[in-house]
C-alpha cells in the first residue's frame, strides 16, 4: 500500500462507488499508484457486483483518476493518478469594478458569474459518464471513446439486485416450493417435530424424500440410511437444538456423512465405517433389549 496515493485519494469528492474502487485500487498500489488487481478482487474488496465496479472505473478513467492499461494474460494494469489528472479549474479572474480609475473591463452585467449549485447537490460525473440514476441509458451496442474498459452498457452503479432480461430465468427463483416455505417456518426442537408428525399420522422422513433419490445414485442402502437416521435422532435430541425444516437438516446430514458411519470405493455400495459398527452393535442391542421387555 502507498501511503502518498492513499492520502491524495481521500479528499477527493465524488460518488460512494467510485471512491470505493478508487480507495481500493489505492490501498493496493506502490509508489508509484501501478496495480494488477483483477475485477473480482475489487468486487470482493469493495462489496459491489462486477458490472458496478466496471462501471465504476470507467467513470474514474474518464475523471482522468485513474489509467488503465489492457492486460492480456494477466489482470489490467491499473495507475492511479489522484493528483495529475489534467481536469483542475483554473481560478475565476478578478475584474476590477466598471468605476475604477484605469479600468477597461466590460459592463459588470457581462462578467457576472454564473450562480452556483447549491453544496447538497452532486455535481454530475464528466462527461456524463456516471448519468444519474433513473436518466436514459444507451442502448447496450453504444460504445463508450475514449475509455478502455470492455464493458459498454451504463447500468446503475448502485444497484444491489438487478433484474434478469425479459425472457430470463431469475437466479434466485432456483429454490423449490418447500425450500421457500421452510423459511417461514417456526423453531422446533427434534422432539416437538416428531411429536407433529406422530399426530398427524406422517412419517418424519415420508417415502417420496428427496434423500431416498439420493442414497440410490450414491450406493447408500436402506439399512445404512436407517442407522444415520438412529444416530442423527439419538444425537440431535440430546442436543436440544432446534430448526426450521428437520427433514432438511437430516438430507443435509447425510449428503455430508456427518457421523462417518460409512465409506465408498469406486463402482461398490456403501460399507460401514468403525463407527457404523459401533452404531449398528448399540442399535441392535437396544433392538434386542426392546423385543425381550414386550410380552
Amino acid at each position: 500500500m502507498s501511503t502518498l496515493v492513499m492520502a491524495a485519494c481521500w479528499p477527493l469528492a465524488m460518488p460512494p462507488t467510485p471512491k470505493a474502487v478508487l480507495i481500493s485500487l489505492a490501498d493496493q498500489a506502490n509508489d508509484q499508484g501501478v496495480c494488477w488487481p483483477s475485477i473480482d478482487t475489487i468486487t470482493v474488496r469493495t462489496c459491489f457486483g462486477e458490472r458496478a465496479v466496471r462501471n465504476a472505473i470507467r467513470w474514474l478513467e474518464t475523471a482522468g483518476l485513474v489509467k488503465v492499461e489492457i492486460g492480456a494474460m494477466k489482470a489490467n494494469r491499473y495507475t492511479v493518478t489522484p493528483r495529475g489528472n489534467g481536469r483542475e479549474q483554473a481560478a475565476p479572474r478578478r475584474t476590477p469594478a466598471p468605476d475604477a480609475p484605469g479600468s477597461k473591463c466590460p459592463p459588470t452585467h457581462l462578467t457576472t458569474p454564473a450562480p452556483r449549485a447549491p453544496r447538497h447537490e452532486m455535481p454530475p460525473a464528466p462527461d456524463a459518464a456516471y448519468p444519474a440514476r433513473g436518466a436514459a441509458q444507451p442502448a447496450p451496442d453504444a460504445g463508450h471513446p475514449g475509455t478502455s474498459c470492455p464493458l459498454t452498457v451504463i447500468e446503475p452503479i448502485q444497484e444491489i439486485h438487478p433484474q434478469p432480461p425479459e425472457g430470463a430465468e431469475d437466479p434466485r427463483s432456483d429454490e423449490d416450493a418447500e425450500e421457500k416455505a421452510s423459511k417461514h417456518k417456526p423453531l422446533l426442537s427434534l422432539a416437538a417435530f416428531l411429536a407433529i408428525c406422530k399426530a398427524a399420522g406422517e412419517k418424519p422422513i415420508p417415502e417420496g424424500d428427496k434423500v431416498f433419490e439420493y442414497c440410490e445414485a450414491a450406493g447408500i442402502d436402506r439399512d445404512i440410511l436407517l442407522l444415520h437416521w438412529m444416530e442423527f435422532k439419538a444425537r440431535r435430541s440430546a442436543q436440544g437444538k432446534r430448526q426450521r425444516d428437520w427433514r432438511q437438516t437430516f438430507r443435509n446430514s447425510v449428503r455430508d456423512n456427518w457421523y462417518r458411519l460409512w465409506y465408498l470405493t469406486p463402482n461398490e455400495p456403501a460399507r460401514l465405517t468403525t463407527q457404523g459398527l459401533q452404531a449398528q452393535a448399540v442399535m441392535n442391542r437396544e433392538s434386542n433389549r426392546h423385543q425381550g421387555a414386550t410380552p
